[in-house]
């Protein structure tokens, strides 16, 4: 029950959520990029063995979100909310 309860916190943005309108990478634990407007990602850089494949190079269209366990993301263009994970 304790994880459903952070799962649900963390995608309801309870755990705290951080706004990012320009090119410099960030750093921290995330769960989900929210495209506040027309997004393009750099880069991004997830939990060990969470996930494959890249991000780098798609564009995230306004209102998209992308779930997965997120170290650092950088973005090319656009704006974005990074929710912060809370397990």
């Amino acid at each position: 029950m304790v994880k459903l309860v952070a799962v649900l916190t963390a995608g309801l943005g309870l755990g705290g959520v951080d706004i990012v309108t320009d090119s410099v990478t960030r750093n921290g634990s995330w769960v989900i990029i929210h495209a506040i407007q027309d997004t393009v990602i750099a880069s991004v850089t997830y939990a060990g063995g969470t996930s494959t494949g890249s991000l780098a190079g798609q564009t995230l269209k306004a209102g998209d979100r992308v779930y997965g366990q997120f170290l650092s993301v950088t973005l090319t263009s656009g704006a974005a909310e990074l929710y912060r994970a809370t397990i």
